[in-house]
């Protein structure tokens, strides 16, 4: 996107607006967000232009929509370099910010900036991108890239330069967007992204007719590709010559749990006389049998929660268990530990539901108990609070980013 028909005068400490012949032909994100430019360099107080300096008609060559020129109360002289754009998405900021450097560490560039008489020898040139609204994907993105600042139409900005710092952040998305994109928290999406994230299968290259073959139940190739789309453009998978693969793990995980939801449908609380070492036994034996060979095939169940979490990342003891179960597995739990339903001081939790999703990769523990995957894990633990954030976010950093960094060199 150039700038072609609006300039922006910066002098004695003030900054206004200066419209040029044919302004009116100029786009009008352009024109807001020259305008939003402006806006957060007046709330500098402190910067001091060297000289009247412009936001020029830019040349197209050049490659940049705006550029100005500041010295900061220690004398240092900056230059912003900022690049317009209807949309950014967390995969194009990469390309973005290396194509801005490139043009900045070009001589032509330089002669061309001297040409217009806005680029001292001595200024620091500070890349920034611009957009209609910055995602916290983006943002996030953005930030991965060091020196380099952002600002959105919306009031959303980061400015962190040789002596200045300015920063707005948390602003929501007013604008309706154009592109239908899956959501995270739809059924067939999250079975996805599962399979995706199960430590064993990072690092594994994905066609997407294998990986709609994967998922269970199975999701139609067109729910594949609708995931596809979205992992890449947030820049959590990359499109190899050998299909698509996860690049961020921790950061799609992220991004699932901040819009998970619960699959269960009902909370039921119970009393046991089972304590301790006997009720771990008799749900140990309980496990195997129905793994090896289930009396009742609608009878599924696992320990979850903390109370799976303490097993694999012990972080907080909890002396009560916590287990999903199909309506067939509440069933047999009830009757198999001796289940009494208990308003108060209750020391089993089952978390009744007719989806298997919880199913999906169990652990089966050398005791015998069987848990929900650490995946499963995370996203319960996530959803329980803020001790359960503090017991996720040690998951994740004691078993499940090491295990994902092991299956990657696994899985080149």
């Amino acid at each position: 996107m150039a700038c072609n028909s609006f300039a922006i005068l910066l002098s004695e400490g003030v900054l206004s607006s200066t419209k040029v012949p044919a302004t009116e032909n100029l786009p009008d994100l352009e024109l807001q967000l020259s305008h939003r430019f402006v806006d957060w360099m007046e709330r500098i107080s402190w910067l001091k232009p060297t000289k009247d300096l412009y936001l020029p008609i830019m040349d197209p060559s050049v490659g940049i929509d705006i550029a100005a020129e500041v010295a900061t109360p220690a004398g240092e002289r900056v230059i912003f370099l900022v690049e317009l754009k209807e949309s950014i998405r967390p995969s194009d900021v990469a390309k973005l910010v290396s194509r801005l450097r490139q043009r900045m560490e070009s001589s032509d560039f330089h002669k061309k900036m001297r040409s217009i008489d806005l680029s001292s020898p001595d200024a620091r040139p500070y890349p920034v991108l611009a957009s209609r609204w910055l995602s916290p994907r983006t943002v996030q993105r953005i930030a991965d890239e060091q020196g380099v600042g952002w600002f959105d139409l919306v009031g959303n900005a980061h400015f962190d330069f040789p002596g200045g710092y300015l920063h707005a952040e948390g602003i929501p998305n007013p604008f309706e967007s154009k592109e239908r994109t899956i959501a995270w928290t739809s059924d067939h999406a999250q079975r996805v992204l599962r399979v995706l994230l199960e430590p064993k299968n990072v690092g594994q290259s994905w066609k997407q007719r294998d990986l709609s073959m994967a998922c269970f139940p199975n999701v139609s190739l067109g729910t594949v590709n609708k995931v596809a789309k979205r992992l890449m453009a947030s820049a959590y998978a990359e499109e190899t010559d050998k299909g698509l693969r996860l690049t961020d793990p921790e950061g799609l995980l992220r991004d699932w749990a901040a819009k998970y939801r619960p699959i269960h449908q009902a909370t039921r609380t119970f009393y046991t006389t089972l304590h301790g070492g006997s009720l771990q036994e008799r749900l140990a034996k309980l496990c195997r049998d129905y793994r090896i060979s289930p009396p009742d095939p609608t009878a599924t169940f696992a320990l979850a929660g903390s109370a799976a979490a303490v097993w694999f990342a012990p972080f907080v003891r909890t002396p009560s268990l916590c287990l999903y179960a199909t309506p067939g597995g509440e069933r047999v739990l009830i009757k198999e530990l001796e289940l009494q339903p208990a308003e108060k001081g209750a020391n089993v939790t089952l978390w009744v539901t007719p989806r298997s999703d919880f199913y999906r990769y169990p652990i089966h523990l050398p005791n015998g108990i069987t848990t929900t995957s650490m995946v499963q894990t995370y996203l319960d633990l996530q959803a329980g609070g803020e001790r359960g954030r503090e017991a996720a976010e040690h998951l994740l950093t004691q078993k499940l980013n090491p295990l994902w960094n092991e299956w990657k060199s696994v899985n080149p």
